[in-house]
């Protein structure tokens, strides 16, 4: 069931596998979209026989910026080391709330683009995020081979 009560804020949050939230904010979010490549057979005649009923996975795409540089130095040394966790962490399964509070659960996959936009300040990482399982959400883990 969507919550729409978090549009008004456009909440989309970025966690650790755990539930622990990762101190990031995200920005340049795209909705999750369907990771679909038609599986077709190349007949004997030429043309292509397509498959039917083909489940797809979904791939999320945003940008999870971390501000560095604080008030003080205890909260600039705080902030960076949530950034550095994020970074050495990112072999593991993350999992995005998006704007309607639906989770979506993945690898970051192709594309984790690390940048400063301001020096020192904002740091920025362009992620692609791959989820087993479809754009309507996780519902649960299916370990099936």
């Amino acid at each position: 069931m969507a919550d729409i009560s978090r549009l008004d804020t456009f909440d989309v949050e970025l966690q650790y596998n755990g539930g622990t939230n990762t101190g990031g904010v995200i920005t340049n979010y795209k909705p999750p979209r369907p990771a679909y490549f038609r599986k077709a057979v190349r007949t004997i005649s030429g043309y292509s026989q397509f498959q039917d009923n083909v489940k797809s996975d979904c791939i999320v795409e945003f940008t999870v910026v971390f501000q560095i540089k604080g008030e003080t130095d205890a909260e600039t040394q705080a902030n960076a080391q949530k950034y550095l966790e994020f970074v050495s962490r990112y072999t593991e399964r993350f999992i995005l709330i998006n704007e309607f509070g639906i989770p979506y659960k993945g690898y970051f996959q192709n594309k984790y683009d690390l940048d400063t936009s301001i020096e020192g300040d904002v740091y920025g990482i362009a992620i692609e995020m791959l989820c087993n399982h479809d754009v309507s959400g996780w519902v649960s883990d299916d370990n099936g081979l």
